[in-house]
């Protein structure tokens, strides 16, 4: 396995996992194509059954491409600043 095979890996699990943030909007920026799209989050609900009482979960996903900058807003408007944002920092190189 090559190093930059093990970098993709490492980052595609970095971003399996994350908290949901209810009340915010998960965007995703696709900095080659210079696209802002919304992220589809999927809401998966369990119950389990126990002798006294009953307890249901609920499980979010989201199908994330790692090459993508992915992030949390309130609204659209918010989304393009912090993409200006995004750009500053790709543009600066830090």
């Amino acid at each position: 396995m090559s190093k930059a095979e093990a970098r993709r890996r490492q980052e595609f699990k970095f971003l399996g996992r994350g908290v949901h943030r209810p009340g915010l909007i998960l965007f995703g920026y696709d900095a080659e194509r210079d696209k802002l799209y919304r992220v589809k989050i999927e809401k998966r609900e369990a119950f389990l059954y126990d002798k006294q009482r009953r307890k249901s979960t609920s499980h979010y996903r989201a199908t994330i491409n790692p090459e993508h900058f992915i992030f949390y807003a309130l609204n659209e408007k918010n989304a393009k600043r912090k993409v200006l944002k995004i750009k500053k920092i790709i543009r600066d190189g830090s």
